[in-house]
């Protein structure tokens, strides 16, 4: 691989590179960003896509040098601002082959609400179709969040009374409803979906014990069960920490949320 990244960007490109923080731009024959990529160092990054070798994982590395005819860089004050201007790039140019970051419109939130005995849920990539239900989010992984939502209507199925189905504004959402709930729920699991506490998880588990149709249906309730967890570790955990970490409090717009991410991280969160 070394000989053709030299061939195509010239002997000593990598040694001309920084050793410092910035963002790379691999750039077709018509001069358009095939790829955007951010770097601790740029030196060290762009070696790597020198080296790269024959390992699963060096497969994208030597398709982007494949379709590059140029490549550039812009050296940035910290990692941070390296990981900020990458989004910006990402987001202007939108690179055919960057997929993290560049479709934010697609993340997925989650809506809560209910009143005496009733509960109503609802899941969209447009927050705008939850209205008025409250919000949560938005969350990165739209199959966690799908997973993790269908599994709470499937399991609010055996403790509650589903309601007719609720006619969505459009095919990026989802709505569910139900009648008399255990008292608490809606409180429950608004601190769940805020990542506040996830005892509204452990207290459905254990009134589901108690119905027979759950404990007949073991194993697909546990995958149930598993699925909301895997939401409450993976993504709402992580959005609340995020958010205490600059004094927030939910929700935050899709275009904010790899920005909030990234700031988090770099102080260590």
């Amino acid at each position: 691989m070394g000989r053709a990244f030299d061939a195509k960007f010239g002997d000593g490109f990598v040694a001309g590179a920084p050793d410092a923080p910035g963002v790379y731009l691999f750039l077709g024959p018509d001069g358009a960003a095939v790829y955007v990529g951010k770097a601790a160092s740029l030196r060290r990054r762009l070696a790597q896509y020198r080296n790269a070798g024959r390992r699963r994982r060096d497969r994208k590395p030597k398709s982007i040098v494949a379709l590059a005819s140029s490549l550039r860089w812009e050296v940035c004050a910290t990692a941070l601002d390296a990981g900020l201007r990458e989004l910006a790039l990402i987001r202007e140019l939108s690179p055919p082959l960057n997929v993290a970051s560049k479709f934010f419109f697609l993340y997925p939130l989650l809506g809560l609400d209910g009143g005496a005995g009733e509960l109503r849920l609802g899941y969209s990539t447009r927050p705008e179709s939850l209205a008025p239900l409250p919000l949560f989010g938005a969350f990165r992984s739209r199959k966690i969040v799908k997973d993790a939502y269908f599994a709470l209507v499937r399991l609010m199925g055996y403790v509650g009374h589903p309601e007719p189905a609720r006619r969505p504004a459009d095919r990026f959402t989802r709505l569910a409803g139900f009648r008399r709930v255990p008292e608490g729920v809606v409180g429950a699991w608004t601190e769940f979906l805020a990542g506040r506490s996830r005892g509204a998880l452990e207290d459905l588990v254990v009134s589901l014990l108690a119905r027979p149709g759950a404990r007949r249906r073991a194993s697909e309730v546990q995958e149930d069960v598993d699925a909301l967890d895997r939401f409450w570790r993976k993504e709402a955990v992580p959005l609340r920490e995020a958010l205490a970490t600059e004094g927030l409090i939910g929700p935050v717009a899709q275009e904010e949320r790899d920005s909030l991410l990234l700031r988090h991280r770099a102080i260590g969160g």
